[in-house]
């Protein structure tokens, strides 16, 4: 009896947040009275609706906002409303920086719904206006995670006087994804009020300061219905043109200096969207391009192993979660740049495919399958697999993955499980294994992977996680990014974060991890960081730390063409100044700087990342890497800088421009790019691009080679876009 006591006592702890959620809806009014979307919210409709309470979550959780808010919901069959009135006691406190859609910083004022469509406490879309009009929203999967990349359609209106700044949002029905049941829609909401210059964010429902990122978890959001809505399935087809002209150094066998080889060019293509069902959005793309897309950052390889680049395209970043498989430290099963960029990051062409995203009841699935050029006179077939399905209770799920690359002469198929439990409180277990079939490398228990993973989800008091992973020689995730091969790790993180009455906060934390060879069980990477991390109510916050490392190099490791690191057992540390600036400040800021022993040498890093908001039509950034490195015993030393400048202009909500200006000190390399956009409407828009790279030392491959031009390459492109609806 006492064994079947104790599992009723697990089984009612893991199904609790199950009974917390079961929350009677609050029923939304229907309206039938006009709305003008004017951002003034003054119409008869509006004075029959009750406005929500507020509460702080930020930086105390809790109590009562120094501001009033009224923040209402209506719905009608074709829209649903949202309407709010930010009350401030000094007009000179509202702070907007941008006009731009989804261009957002900590500087801005911000009114933000969030909302549980499928009331799954899972997922979830996110509407976003400031007191200027720009506009942002995202997507939210797995109770938490988050991303901007997702669009749709849908208006809003601002207005502002001495009393405050109020706007209004319409979203069509057409735009969400919900499952009627008896005629009645139910939803979660998460409504939320940023007031930047005081740092106070304010949410309705009061949401908890114990748990990590509550602000995006669905499983936390208030229950709300509508009677009557129907779903709409529209037709959406975005086609493009495209036309430009570049220019390219070449090098004449045998010429004595460089020529310049002209090219112009024309494309189209386009996507066209379509809902299946309620709960399934179907992407179809052909030639698809990527012009508009702001250039990587250039980056300085200082270790031994490939550098990561996050994914810019849009193609790819909407619904990413939907195909998300971390294997932890940066590692992921699917890494969607293996599609259509070259290892150095050269577009390829995308000749086609097909993207499938949504649930099936409780199962979210998300299935892509593409044909890309393959480099190499050859077309490669890619695809990718991912699903997960809701088990015990909000935040638990099992699923699995399968990609694949199909091309002549060369397959490889990785299959991968995964299972993320939530037992009770804020603690998550996660389990995970892996298995790759490649012609080359084969299959079998060396190219396996396994990840176990237990944490503490916590934004105050004692916070931790523990993993270990084991990885084979053989295992090749080729449409993945695995750092390392053949090796073992264990990590572990501890955190104690105290928080007063006041928002004041300070957490000593631990983080150590180690890596092991399979092949001989030595340790090849080690590092220790014990740190202390604080904050202020203003949101300046920032940590020391000292960082200790090992290197195992099997063989030298190069670290330019004159300076090279010899192989063997290294052991360095550095301290660490981390600090970030008070987020309602129109000098935002990020500085880290380290000093201290690197390999058999010495380096001292700098990295300051400022951005100016001079008002919202101007805005300057500026992201400067200062790398010393020397090594004193044997006369060597490098400056790896990088320097980035960044532009951004809008003359209005609709046109903007944005200039991106990098230098690679190292690389003796400059890179620029110039992007102007006009909106014409949601979906459809104009870009004008211009891309240069320049050649800073024109004389560094003499005598092998003549002198290099000062412009290596460079485009001007015109692409335009427009999206019709049926």
């Amino acid at each position: 009896m006492r064994g079947a006591t104790r599992i009723t006592q697990l089984l009612i702890v893991a199904l609790l947040p199950c009974a917390l959620a079961a929350q009677e809806p609050i029923a939304i009014t229907r309206i039938t009275t006009p709305i003008t979307l004017d951002g003034h919210s003054d119409e008869a409709a509006w004075q029959g609706v009750a406005p929500f309470s507020l509460t702080t979550y930020l930086p105390v959780a809790g109590k009562r906002p120094t501001d009033s808010s009224e923040v209402r919901l209506a719905y009608d069959d074709e829209y649903l409303y949202a309407s709010a009135r930010f009350f401030v006691a000094n007009g000179s406190e509202i702070q907007s920086s941008s006009l731009s859609r989804d261009e957002l910083n900590n500087a801005d004022d911000r009114f933000r719904l969030m909302f549980d469509t499928f009331n799954d406490g899972r997922t979830g879309v996110g509407f976003l206006v400031t007191p200027t009009g720009a506009k942002s929203d995202y997507d939210m999967t797995d109770d938490g995670h988050f991303s901007n990349s997702w669009n749709t359609y849908w208006d809003a209106a601002v207005s502002r006087d001495a009393r405050g700044w109020y706007a209004e949002m319409r979203i069509p029905w057409s735009s969400l994804r919900f499952r009627p049941e008896n005629g009645r829609v139910t939803m979660g909401l998460i409504a939320l009020r940023v007031s930047a210059k005081k740092n106070e964010w304010a949410t309705y429902p009061s949401l908890p300061s114990t748990m990590a990122n509550a602000l995006w978890r669905a499983s936390l959001a208030q229950k709300i219905s509508f009677e009557g809505v129907k779903p709409h399935a529209p037709l959406y087809l975005t086609p493009y043109v495209l036309g430009g002209s570049s220019r390219k150094a070449v090098l004449p066998a045998g010429g004595a200096a460089f020529d310049h080889e002209v090219s112009n060019s024309a494309h189209f293509g386009g996507d066209l969207k379509y809902r299946v069902g309620d709960a399934l959005t179907l992407d179809v793309t052909a030639n698809t391009d990527f012009a508009q897309v702001e250039a990587d950052n250039q980056q300085v390889n200082l270790s031994r192993f490939s550098l990561f680049f996050p994914e810019k395209r849009q193609f790819f970043l909407e619904r990413a979660g939907s195909f998300n498989f971390s294997t932890g430290n940066g590692n992921q099963l699917f890494y969607s740049r293996r599609i259509g960029l070259a290892d150095d990051g050269t577009p390829r062409t995308l000749y086609g495919g097909a993207r499938l995203v949504g649930s099936v009841g409780s199962l979210d699935l998300g299935a892509m399958n593409l044909q890309v050029d393959a480099g190499n006179g050859e077309s490669e077939n890619v695809g990718v697999l991912r699903a997960r399905q809701a088990v015990f209770n909000p935040g638990s799920y099992i699923g699995g993955i399968v990609t694949s690359r199909l091309s002549n002469g060369h397959h490889n198929a990785v299959y991968g499980l995964d299972a993320l439990v939530h037992p009770f409180g804020n603690d998550y277990v996660t389990v995970q294994g892996a298995q790759s079939n490649d012609d080359v490398t084969g299959s079998g228990r060396d190219a396996s992977q396994l990840r176990v993973e237990w944490e503490r989800r916590a934004s105050q008091g004692l916070i931790y996680a523990i993993s270990g992973k084991w990885s084979g020689k053989d295992f090749n995730p080729g449409l993945g990014f695995e750092e390392r091969q053949d090796y073992s790790m264990q990590d572990l993180e501890l955190d104690y974060n105290w928080i007063s009455k006041k928002g004041y906060s300070l957490a000593p934390s631990f983080y150590g991890r180690v890596y092991r060879r399979n092949s001989d069980g030595a340790v090849d990477s080690r590092m220790l960081y014990p740190y202390i991390n604080f904050g202020l109510p203003s949101g300046f916050n920032g940590w020391v730390a000292w960082i200790g490392s090992r290197e195992n190099l099997t063989e030298a490791l190069p670290l330019s063409s004159t300076v090279i690191v010899p192989a063997g057992k290294h052991d360095f540390g550095v301290w660490e100044l981390h600090l970030v600036g008070p987020t309602g400040s129109k000098l935002s800021y990020v500085l880290n700087a380290t000093t201290g022993s690197f390999y058999d040498g010495r380096q001292t890093f700098v990295h300051w990342t400022p951005n100016l908001n001079l008002s919202s039509h101007f805005a300057v950034g500026g992201d400067v890497q200062v790398n010393r490195i020397r090594f004193p015993s044997r006369d060597e030393r490098l400056n790896a800088d990088l320097y980035r400048l960044k532009l951004q202009t809008a003359w209005n909500t609709r046109l903007s421009a944005a200039t991106f200006v990098q230098y690679n000190h190292a690389g003796k390399l400059a890179v620029g790019n110039v992007r102007v956009r006009y909106q014409f409407a949601e979906g459809s828009d104009l870009y004008l691009v211009y891309n240069d790279r320049l050649n800073v030392d024109r004389m560094r491959l003499m005598p092998a080679q003549p002198e290099l031009p000062l412009s290596q390459e460079r485009t001007l492109l015109v692409k335009y876009t427009r999206t019709f609806i049926r």
